[in-house]
């Protein structure tokens, strides 16, 4: 009754908000047309942070390459100014919009019913940023207004010594890095976000699947979905839990050449199992071929990693086994399997202006991950009938079939 109570609160709210927004005061930018019409709002916000006492100039510039619709959301900002001191300073930042003005109002109320308004990267970027132990930008002002479902980053826009494109993947070498850099932050938190108070306002502090709340919701379209859905829920319930980053791919990675990593749009962060995101990274980040030879390989190399730095952060032996990483991981395909299905059928990686090619990629690959899996295996693990499985094999094929005909060249 409280979840539909707010759910109503929020359809209202955002309603307001998204069609009559000239009535109700912001005190930051809601887009980068806000942004390039005034800079007033912005300079405000950030005044304070950087000693401002005069601005020379200001130029808003893209940061994203041109990727369709995503400039709406995303911007850069060259601030040249003079602080307090009277010394002149430049800065290069990047602005990003939080908003679910893109979805249909209905899910947007229900994420801010179900996750009380709450934007996770804000509450990242406030809370958590500077204890990642690998790059993170400065974060220079972040704000939210829950009951309208808004928010703002602005932040250190950080210079890589290069990029990796989705459709294309990583190779090996760069998934090693990257996997390395994730072990640490799953490390130094692994089984310590219930008792750190800082880190409660995290989906999936209570149970390890609730920051996939929505599957609760989208998987009422299929049966088999829903059996899949209960069962996962109640297999990992009991897992231990880490900061999780939640859409750990290319397209939200830059690389450094001293092995570093710097992750990205932190949207999806929640307290959940931490080998979902490399088994997400594994799938979603190479193609078919070469995830099938290296991924026994990448696991393995992830336990070893996460296993060393435990040690090192809390001088104690890591109460997880190898061969547990191992069975979570192909386990958890399913998850990412019922996420990607969820994905698709509803659009949402085309609602969210992802290039075409990456949208294909994507359905191939989560789809031929869970084509590999061993129905009879898996179903003796998390205790639903094989043909459930197998069921939603046929179910997710669809999906990316219909999916890669929407994109045809």
């Amino acid at each position: 009754m409280k979840t539909f109570s707010l759910f109503i609160l929020y359809s209202i709210t955002i309603f307001m908000e998204k069609y009559f927004y000239f009535l109700i005061p912001i005190p930051f930018d809601r887009s980068t047309n806000n942004l390039k019409k005034s800079r007033k709002k912005f300079i405000n916000n950030v005044r304070e942070k950087l000693s401002i006492r005069e601005i020379n100039s200001s130029i808003v510039h893209s940061v994203v390459g041109n990727e369709t619709g995503k400039d709406k959301y995303v911007a850069g900002l060259e601030l040249s100014y003079r602080d307090q001191e009277n010394q002149q300073k430049k800065r290069n930042m990047a602005v990003k919009y939080l908003s679910s003005r893109s979805e249909p109002l209905y899910l947007s109320s229900l994420r801010s019913a179900v996750l009380r308004g709450l934007n996770q990267e804000v509450q990242f970027y406030k809370e958590l940023s500077k204890r990642i132990p690998f790059v993170t930008p400065e974060c220079i002002f972040a704000d939210s207004i829950p009951l309208l479902y808004r928010g703002i980053v602005i932040m250190e826009k950080l210079n890589p010594d290069f990029r990796v494109v989705d459709y294309e993947g990583c190779q090996l070498d760069q998934s090693k890095t990257v996997i390395e850099n994730i072990s640490l932050m799953h490390a130094k938190f692994w089984n310590r976000v219930l008792s750190d108070p800082s880190l409660n306002w995290m989906p999936g502090s209570q149970k390890p699947l609730d920051g996939f709340w929505f599957l609760n919701y989208v998987t009422k379209k299929e049966k088999a979905c829903i059996i899949l859905w209960e069962a996962l829920y109640k297999y990992f319930a009991n897992h231990p839990i880490t900061v999780a980053h939640g859409d750990c791919r290319p397209g939200n990675i830059l690389w450094y050449n001293n092995g570093l990593i710097a992750l990205l749009d932190w949207q999806m962060t929640h307290a959940g199992i931490g080998t979902w995101d490399t088994t997400y990274f594994i799938v979603m980040s190479h193609d078919v071929e070469i995830r099938k030879e290296n991924e026994t390989t990448l696991i393995k190399q992830y336990y070893s990693d996460l296993s060393v730095s435990y040690k090192k952060f809390h001088s104690e032996d890591l109460s997880y086994s190898e061969e547990q990483c191992m069975e979570d991981h192909h386990i958890l395909k399913l998850l990412l399997g019922l996420y990607g299905w969820a994905a698709l059928v509803t659009h949402m990686f085309d609602k969210y202006g992802n290039d075409p090619r990456d949208v294909r990629c994507w359905a191939d690959r989560i789809t031929s991950a869970i084509n590999d899996l061993d129905s009879d295996f898996i179903s003796g693990k998390i205790k639903i009938p094989a043909r459930v499985i197998d069921d939603f094999k046929t179910i997710m094929n669809k999906a990316g079939q219909e999916t890669k005909e929407r994109f045809v060249d």
